[in-house]
């Protein structure tokens, strides 16, 4: 993936570039998914944040460790996920990018083989 923005898509083959292209998508799927099972992961922290202030505005200390626990347990579980999403998927920042140059490369090369 690198390659091509590096020296340009005109390297490839029409099918190495459709396959880069298809697993582009797919990854970027993937990506996105992961994504957003983590922003609900996030989300999901004021509820445990609400718990740990109502345990302790009640005086029931253990609920509220129990809340404080698992709010430290998701927070870690989220900044794990979003190094992993960035050191699995590092060209999914430049995807669309990726996307259009090779798109671009395709239309040409269509257009070429029309005129000859």
């Amino acid at each position: 993936m690198y390659l091509i923005r590096e020296a340009g898509p005109h390297y490839y083959s029409n099918s190495e570039l459709y396959a880069l292209l298809e697993r582009l998508n797919s990854e970027e799927g993937e990506a996105l998914r992961l994504n957003y099972r983590l922003f609900v992961l996030l989300a999901s922290l004021t509820i445990w944040i609400a718990g740990f202030f109502l345990f302790e505005a009640f005086n029931v200390h253990w609920g509220a460790n129990i809340c404080f626990t698992l709010l430290v347990a998701k927070f870690l579980i989220f900044s794990v996920g979003i190094v992993y999403i960035h050191r699995r998927y590092r060209h999914f920042r430049f995807s669309s990018r990726l996307r259009m140059i090779i798109q671009q490369e395709l239309e040409r090369r269509r257009k070429d083989a029309s005129i000859s």
